[in-house]
């Protein structure tokens, strides 16, 4: 908690020192103005000023001492990052209610609150230039990075539909402007969720917080961001051409699908109607023969779909299971990947497990609508699996 609340409070400055040690000296620091404070005001007879400072300090102890229950009697993990931030102003509001306290006519005060003012002066520096803001750092070279990706990725095919992006936080959530900024929707963007592992994917975008999680065999360095310490990385293992081991296809024409319509179709003369009383139809199932070898093999799902807009969608969602356990699962919103509401388009879930596959496994691939309020119809389900 304490390090990641220092890495956000101070803009991922580089630390000459650890983490750990700079917020210590920040909070004896506090202890060491509070001190001065209790100290004076004890001497010259003000300690009834000191309510609101008291008050606070019982305010914090409290926080901490729920945080810790909380993790010990439900496993709540403890705040991190942004979300301990309001720790910030809860801690200074201390010190700060002490020195407001301070009868007037003593120069200390005024020297801590100027020296206070400091960290203030620095923020702006740091501020004043053009390739980031401070609060979201990362993202600064999102948009080069981005470009980097289109000019290197392997060829858009058949066996190769999509791009995957695994990403850190802050700068998965602003691909998807670029994407639709400029027309990656052959781009599937995989957001790290802190401290898991990335997911395997073409490319990556380590953050200061990834690094320790770079595969540094597979891994290829493209790029690293001096200004922002964020880099991108290829992952060679995907740019061979692929080979098909195994291929499911369902064109949805059998009679007894369920939601069968002949209202829309791309092939054949039927596709799948989903509204108010579809809600889902026939995926398709992929059994690991026992032929194959115990290996890492890459998943690719995709349909076609027909939507009216984006605020209602069709997820494709691809899952591996051994027995009563789910190995791996991915899916995809395919309003990210539609070029034209109102026209058929392709959508593609990708997914690369991360335990290998044995023999008797099984791929499942689903199409589930998310609202009831929409007509959307679904064709030419295919599920692949490559080495």
């Amino acid at each position: 908690m304490v390090d990641s609340l220092a890495m956000k409070l101070l803009y991922h400055l580089p630390y000459a020192t650890s983490i750990s040690t700079v917020m210590a000296m920040l909070l004896a620091s506090v202890v060491v103005v509070c001190g001065v404070v209790l100290l004076h005001a004890r001497k010259d007879g003000w300690l009834d000023k000191l309510g609101p400072m008291a008050f606070a300090s019982v305010v914090l102890l409290a926080c901490l001492i729920a945080f810790a229950l909380q993790q010990w009697w439900f496993d709540v993990p403890l705040p991190r990052s942004r979300t301990a931030l309001f720790l910030v102003p809860l801690l200074f509001f201390i010190p700060v209610q002490g020195l407001v306290a301070w009868p007037a006519g003593s120069r200390i005060p005024m020297v801590m609150a100027c020296a206070g003012c400091i960290p203030l002066l620095v923020h702006q520096w740091r501020s004043a230039n053009l390739t980031y803001a401070v609060e979201w750092k990362p993202e600064g070279e999102v948009a080069r990075m981005l470009q980097m990706i289109q000019q290197d990725h392997a060829p858009i095919a058949e066996l190769r539909p999509i791009v995957t992006l695994a990403a850190g936080f802050e700068s998965a959530g602003c691909v998807p402007y670029y994407r639709a900024k400029d027309s990656l929707q052959w781009l599937k963007v995989r957001p790290r969720e802190f401290p898991q592992p990335f997911e395997q994917s073409d490319y990556y975008i380590v953050e200061y917080d990834g690094y320790d999680r770079v595969d540094t065999l597979n891994w290829e360095l493209l790029y690293f961001s001096e200004a922002t310490g964020t880099s991108l990385f290829r992952d060679g293992r995907w740019r061979h051409p692929p080979r098909v081991v195994q291929r499911e296809r369902n064109d949805l024409e059998a009679e007894g699908v369920p939601g069968r319509s002949a209202e829309q179709h791309v092939s054949g003369a039927h596709s799948v109607r989903f509204d108010g009383a579809v809600r889902s139809t026939q995926g398709l199932v992929l059994t690991v023969r026992d032929t194959m070898l115990a290996g890492t093999y890459q998943l690719f799902g995709s349909a076609r779909i027909l939507q009216p807009d984006d605020r209602n969608w069709v997820s494709l969602v691809v899952r591996v299971v051994r027995g009563e356990e789910e190995l791996a699962k991915a899916d995809v919103n395919s309003a990210l990947q539609m070029h034209r509401s109102g026209e058929w388009g392709p959508v593609v879930v990708s997914l690369r497990p991360d335990r290998m596959l044995l023999p008797g496994d099984v791929v499942h691939l689903d199409a589930w609508p998310l609202m009831d309020n929409t007509v959307m119809f679904l064709d030419d389900l295919e599920l692949v699996m490559l080495e």
